[in-house]
């Protein structure tokens, strides 16, 4: 799978909404990305996003271009 087919399988199960959500999220500050996976981590129901966010926090240019990709397919959706 590249990230093109990445990014519309995210938009798939998401839905454009939640999409444009994670996008923000991913293109916050550390800080502020950090809050929110704490946030998450408090809530306890969310063990596989956790694990996905934590390997793009892992490896910014594998985030920074999953992030180029999500926002060309929610730019045509």
């Amino acid at each position: 799978m590249d990230y093109s087919e990445a990014a519309e399988r995210i938009i798939e199960v998401l839905g454009p909404i939640a999409a444009r959500d994670l996008l923000r999220i991913l293109e916050a500050g550390s800080g502020a990305r950090a809050v929110v996976y704490r946030q998450l981590y408090e809530r306890g129901d969310h063990a596989a996003l956790l694990d996905a966010l934590t390997d793009l926090e892992a490896d910014p240019i594998l985030r920074d271009v999953l992030v180029e990709h999500l926002r060309l397919q929610l730019d045509s959706v």
